[in-house]
């Protein structure tokens, strides 16, 4: 350990806390881990969390850690982007819908079957089935 950052980040803990180290030391050292975020941090409500496409793999897992808390997935966005909400952000995983939000980014549409890439289409201009 680097000996000048543990003593910055001392700094900015307050020191040492044996007590909190010894509650976290007992919580982890428990035969299983199920619920262990409830026993780390026993005031958390809910969990925030991506929960569709790829992510939703991981649902029972956070399930098992958090002793079925809530998981929470307020938004859709990208690194692009923020494309929309969830307006039920309480509800169940796999119930899970975004509403769009056309005003947040701008898009551009180009036509499926388009061999040339000029070919571009404001949010406005798209027609269904075309």
């Amino acid at each position: 350990t680097d000996l000048g950052c543990r003593q910055s980040v001392s700094v900015i803990l307050g020191g040492s806390n044996h007590e909190l180290a010894d509650m976290i030391e007992h919580a982890c050292s428990q035969k299983s881990w199920e619920g262990i975020l409830i026993r780390l941090w026993p005031n958390i409500k809910s969990i925030q969390s991506i929960v569709t496409g790829q992510m939703s793999q991981y649902i029972p897992t956070l399930e098992f850690y958090s002793n079925k808390l809530p998981l929470t997935s307020l938004s859709y966005s990208s690194s692009e982007t923020f494309f929309g909400v969830n307006v039920n952000p309480l509800c169940k995983p796999q119930d899970v819908s975004y509403t769009f939000l056309p005003n947040m980014s701008y898009f551009e549409f180009q036509p499926v079957d388009s061999r040339i890439n000029d070919e571009i289409f404001d949010l406005v201009n798209v027609k269904l089935g075309c």
